[in-house]
């Protein structure tokens, strides 16, 4: 333990003393408070529009859409060129939507449909992102600190999911819309300023569109032909599916179950994103772990057993609690993810093989379709109860028939 706890600061250390890699963890700090801002802005906004837990549900089924159609495209993209032109590009088209809202907002037109759209624009611009900057901070980590790094990474993302909603809640309820939507044009802005220092020298690749076909099938075959890369893409596509699906409910629950203003449905939601902190602080500065499998599942239960009792309790401090533990499990098996898959991949196919890992995510599409149709006629609570029963069953049997627990890597 001992030894590898010393490893683990020995690889932190490295990674933050590289210019790089500080580039990409700073960028996407503030990149990721602006993107688990902007749901709970536009949820907490489509809430006061129509009071309607189908309609909120609905923005996360368009923001993962583009996800579900484009995310093979997007993995042999950041192969194929510069991954530092495609994050700018990301960064400035989510600059460019936030300042369309900021203008809505000042002149008081937003609408329902505003949303709708600005939710599908968003998610096309992550879907770019999601396969560049994974690849990105294998390139500059290599694979003996990938595990620290995502961690590292996990710790953003952390810092973003209690950020990001807090700083929702607290700008609508007290400056309103075009408050809300000015911070994360602010915050959008500066992540896209910091991330032109990113000057990694990746490897070139000729571009051929006619091997584009042929490049998209291999990826798809390097991931489903390991058994242990298949089970974790299915155990992705029933988490996206039954799981995160549920977290654009978690502000619904506060303002309709709890009965409480937008500024303490966003102290409420940050529990989650606290919660994720604690616990990619608590595995950063570990060693490589080889039984990242094992992490993976334990993380999953944990949020589905944190989603349960959050949307049976009416109780705002013990949701509070069982958010913050759902958050804990979420940095587990997000930190474990990427590298179960990129390790047991050839590298040249980890690129592509990463489209396909976001293909699986695009899985949060239909659950963000099917989450709307529960909860407009169950409610957000009872629904969130509804989808982890369902996860539970699957996840179940993905362990039975795939080598998940045991691997090594």
């Amino acid at each position: 333990m001992q030894k590898s706890l010393v490893e683990g600061f020995q690889n932190v250390s490295i990674l933050m003393r590289t210019r790089d890699f500080r580039v990409l963890w700073f960028a996407g700090g503030i990149y990721h408070i602006t993107r688990w801002m902007d749901p709970v802005v536009m949820g907490l906004v489509m809430w006061e529009l129509t009071r309607s837990p189908a309609q909120v549900a609905i923005l996360l089924a368009l923001k993962w859409s583009p996800m579900l159609i484009f995310a093979s495209i997007s993995g042999y993209l950041s192969m194929a060129f510069n991954r530092k032109i495609l994050m700018l590009i990301t960064q400035g088209g989510t600059v460019a939507i936030l300042a369309i809202f900021v203008t809505l907002a000042f002149y008081q037109l937003i609408q329902p449909w505003h949303l709708q759209l600005g939710a599908f624009a968003l998610g096309v611009f992550y879907v770019l992102d999601f396969p560049a900057k994974r690849t990105a901070i294998h390139d500059v980590a290599k694979s003996n600190r990938l595990s620290n790094a995502m961690f590292l990474d996990i710790i953003n993302h952390a810092l973003g999911k209690g950020v990001g909603p807090f700083l929702a809640g607290f700008t609508i309820q007290f400056l309103g819309p075009l408050g809300a939507f000015s911070l994360l044009l602010a915050l959008a802005s500066t992540s896209f300023t910091i991330l032109t220092f990113y000057g990694y020298k990746q490897e070139k690749f000729t571009v051929h569109i006619s091997q584009i076909g042929g490049t998209l099938v291999q990826g798809f075959v390097s991931a489903f032909r390991n058994k242990v890369v298949f089970g974790a893409l299915l155990a992705s596509m029933v988490f996206n599916w039954f799981v995160f699906s549920c977290e654009a409910l978690l502000p619904v629950v506060a303002v309709d179950d709890l009965q409480v203003n937008a500024f303490w449905a966003g102290i409420l939601v940050s529990a989650f994103g606290t919660g994720c902190l604690f616990g990619g602080l608590s595995m950063s500065f570990i060693g490589n772990i080889e039984l990242k499998g094992r992490v993976l599942i334990g993380g999953f239960v944990m949020q589905m057993i944190g989603f349960v009792f959050f949307g049976w309790l009416n109780i705002y401090l013990l949701c509070y609690v069982f958010l913050f533990m759902a958050g804990f499990g979420n940095a587990l098996l997000s930190a474990m993810s990427t590298p179960i898959v990129m390790l047991n991949v050839a590298e040249k196919d980890r690129p592509m093989t990463l489209g396909v890992v976001a293909q699986c995510v695009g899985a949060a599409a239909f659950g963000g379709f099917t989450t709307s149709r529960l909860a407009g006629i169950y409610g957000a609570g009872d629904t969130m109860i509804i989808n982890q029963g369902i996860g539970f069953v699957l996840l179940a049997v993905i362990l039975v028939f795939t080598p998940l627990l045991t691997n090594r890597t």
